[in-house]
């Protein structure tokens, strides 16, 4: 195996650090499934930083934030970047004007899987910047909204999972909530009793939760809306390819 040719993939981390560890090790084995040597960087972005900046409508600053740990990977060799949680890319707007190298749009990549699948009408767990903003206005399908209550605990959960302090009896919950979104209004999911214990694939963004949902193989647990592989082998594609974005347009 070998790394000549492959280009350099900058990756901010941490937000949060669980999510960083289930890209690398996605990418590693996306390369190594293609005989290929992964090459990237890792800058660790502080969540707790980055988070009261997405949550206060701070979009400005928190671009300027995100786009330090860039620049320093651009200087030691990226070519193009990746940021591995949902919610930062909140601020995608006042970042790309900002970037040296282009970024693969997470975003971008959850709307191009649920236009190929022909979803109407999809249901999201993560932090509340994400869950009442729709993923920032930017999916095409129409969004199921949890109810105001539902949505404090969809945050709270997600960031009990952050900070490694989620219970058996919370992620419990979720499943339970996953199951209320699909069946009180309409998300769409589809049953494979061969694979999933449940039979329930719950329409979700979060590579955080991912590690809690797996235990019991709910697809709960799935970033985007596919497989658990997706969002690493999103990006491995766009290494040598194309849909990036960057100041200079996608």
């Amino acid at each position: 195996m070998s790394g000549k040719g492959e280009r350099t993939l900058g990756l901010v981390g941490g937000l949060g650090p669980n999510a960083t560890v289930y890209y690398y090790n996605g990418l590693i084995a996306a390369h190594k499934a293609q005989g290929r040597v992964a090459r990237m960087l890792i800058a660790h972005a502080d969540v707790d930083h980055g988070r009261p900046l997405a949550e206060a409508g701070k979009l400005d600053e928190l671009a300027r934030y995100l786009n330090s740990f860039i620049d320093s990977m651009a200087a030691g060799g990226a070519e193009m970047t990746a940021i591995v949680a949902v919610t930062p890319h909140i601020c995608t707007v006042q970042l790309l004007p900002l970037l040296k190298i282009p970024l693969v749009d997470m975003v971008a990549t959850v709307a191009d899987e649920i236009r190929a699948r022909g979803l109407q009408r999809i249901a999201l767990f993560g932090t509340r910047s994400t869950v009442a903003s729709r993923m920032f206005g930017r999916l095409s399908a129409e969004v199921v909204m949890p109810r105001p209550d539902e949505i404090e605990f969809i945050n709270n959960a997600y960031l009990d999972v952050v900070y490694d302090r989620s219970t058996p009896e919370g992620i419990d919950r979720l499943r339970e909530l996953a199951c209320t979104l699909i069946r009180r209004d309409g998300a769409e999911s589809r049953h494979d009793d061969a694979e999933h214990r449940d039979g329930i694939d719950e329409r979700r963004v979060n590579a955080d939760e991912h590690a809690v949902f797996n235990a019991r193989r709910v697809n709960t647990d799935e970033p985007a809306v596919s497989d658990e592989r997706r969002p690493a082998v999103a990006v491995r594609h766009r290494l040598p390819a194309a849909r990036l974005r960057s100041r200079h347009g996608a």
